[in-house]
């Protein structure tokens, strides 16, 4: 597809993406908040505190690796608060079906039938439950990707302040979020976006939210 590289530009991503070699979601522990990152909470832009809004990407050395990729990837670093609207690092097939790419999108959907990406919903997560809806529906089929992390944030009420609790691997270990990918386009301006995809959440989770991103098993 032009105007999305998936680290050489070999164009469209099918149907089936494979996933990649990532621990098992019941190894994911809870621990407190990144010290300095603690004044987060109480100073996030209005509607940026929706589950998973925060997540972090810390081991990006070893994202080759982890993720199988094969040809020239974007130089990443490692990054402690990753945030909607941002440049984020997005796995899937390349056109082959054979290798995997990685290329760097935004985190916001937007359709690819979209009249305006500047206005209307961008999305930063999609309910498992509702991957039927116009705004994920030919992203799910066609454009299914993998969002390497290593932890994310989910915030809870603490008096009267929001505190947020970092959660991530026992073993700290880099792992794979489910997620969809678009490309819009009027002719003149390219736009190639993502969002994760949730569920219900888990035991641990659910201690401090009811819902949580998909992490993708091993295999």
């Amino acid at each position: 597809m032009p105007g999305v590289r998936f680290a050489d530009d070999l164009g469209r991503i099918p149907r089936i993406i494979r996933l990649c070699k990532v621990p098992k979601p019941d190894a994911v522990e809870a621990e407190n908040q990144v010290r300095h990152l603690a004044f987060l909470a109480s100073n996030l832009p209005h509607g940026w505190m929706t589950m998973c809004g925060r997540f972090t990407f810390l081991d990006a050395g070893r994202i080759r690796e982890a993720f199988d990729l094969s040809g020239p990837i974007p130089e990443l670093a490692p990054r402690y608060n990753v945030a909607p609207s941002q440049t984020i690092a997005v796995v899937a097939l390349k056109r082959n079906a054979d290798e995997r790419g990685l290329a760097l999108l935004r985190w916001g959907l937007v359709p690819s039938w979209a009249n305006d990406p500047t206005t209307g919903p961008k999305p930063i997560n999609a309910r498992a439950d509702s991957l039927d809806k116009p705004t994920f529906r030919d992203a799910f089929r066609s454009k299914r990707c993998l969002i390497p992390a290593d932890g994310f944030y989910e915030w809870a009420t603490v008096g009267n302040k929001k505190r947020a609790t970092h959660f991530r691997m026992k073993d700290r270990s880099l792992f794979a979020f489910a997620g969809l990918w678009e490309f819009w386009t009027d002719g003149a301006e390219k736009l190639a976006t993502c969002c994760l995809i949730t569920t219900q959440a888990n035991e641990l989770v659910s201690t401090i939210h009811d819902r949580m991103p998909v992490i993708l098993p091993n295999s």
